[in-house]
């Protein structure tokens, strides 16, 4: 990340690209298909991502006028603290520098082995993903379900709904 900081002294915020190795077992196969993980590897495809994922961003020292902190209402298997996060950043930011202060260092490179349960992780990201929509209202989420070929239910998301989800993801 080094020569990241060098090359954008504006940034806040370097996402680097979080490696996974190649699946092995059917879940891992799954989550690879399902595209799930499209943000490992974010800082290959854009130069300036929304977010990153936590395993593998360098955050200034030299932050805004504000301190920003990883909120501790996501679960702790991560999801949404990282979007959370890099959002609440950019929103402090004047709004001429917004595009510049979450910037791509795709040679900043760091392997991440596959979770033990992967199933309780991704549940873990649906609950992050749903918490962001509560804690960031004025972002608006675009959802693109090219993989869907059937209707999907509308479920509706209540805070006892949440809670409930939340107990059962510290179960799995």
């Amino acid at each position: 990340m080094k020569g990241g900081i060098a090359r954008h002294p504006k940034a806040q915020i370097l996402v680097g690209w979080t490696e996974l190795p190649s699946p092995q077992s059917l879940m891992e196969k799954a989550l690879m298909a399902s595209e799930m993980t499209f943000f490992y590897d974010v800082a290959q495809r854009m130069k300036h991502p929304p977010w990153g994922i936590t395993a593998n961003l360098c955050i200034a020292g030299r932050a805004i006028d504000r301190v920003v902190w990883f909120s501790d209402c996501y679960p702790r298997t991560g999801g949404g603290e990282d979007v959370d996060f890099c959002l609440r950043v950019k929103d402090l930011a004047p709004h001429y520098l917004r595009d510049e202060i979450v910037v791509a260092v795709p040679e900043a490179r760091v392997c991440h082995p596959f979770w033990t349960n992967i199933t309780r992780q991704v549940v873990g990201w649906a609950l992050g993903d749903v918490l962001c929509l509560s804690q960031l209202p004025q972002r608006h989420v675009k959802v693109l379900l090219h993989l869907v070929s059937e209707p999907l239910p509308l479920y509706l998301v209540t805070p006892e709904s949440l809670r409930t989800c939340m107990l059962l993801n510290e179960s799995v």
